[in-house]
C-alpha cells in the first residue's frame, strides 16, 4: 500500500464515521445558532465563523487525500 493508499484509506475511515460526522454536525448547527444570535456582536460572528471553517478545514483535508489518491492510481493506469 502506497503512502497515498494509506493516507486515503485513513480519511475514508474518518469521513465514513457517524460519531465524527455527528460531532461535526452538530458543531456547525451550535456555529450557526450562534451566528444568528449574536445580535450584531461582531466577536461573536467571528468566532462562530471561525468554527464552522473548522469543520470544513478538516473536511476539505479528508476530500484531499482520497482525491490525491484517485489522481494517483488514475497516472498509474494511465501509464500502464
Amino acid at each position: 500500500m502506497t503512502d497515498k493508499s494509506f493516507r486515503a484509506a485513513q480519511a475514508r475511515a474518518l469521513m465514513d464515521d457517524q460519531a465524527l460526522a455527528g460531532v461535526l454536525q452538530e458543531i456547525e448547527e451550535q456555529a450557526v445558532k450562534d451566528f444568528l444570535a449574536s445580535g450584531g456582536d461582531v466577536a461573536r460572528m467571528a468566532a462562530a465563523h471561525e468554527r464552522v471553517r473548522a469543520v470544513t478545514t478538516l473536511r476539505d483535508a479528508l476530500q484531499s487525500r482520497l482525491t490525491d489518491q484517485a489522481i494517483a492510481e488514475k497516472r498509474e493506469n494511465d501509464n500502464a
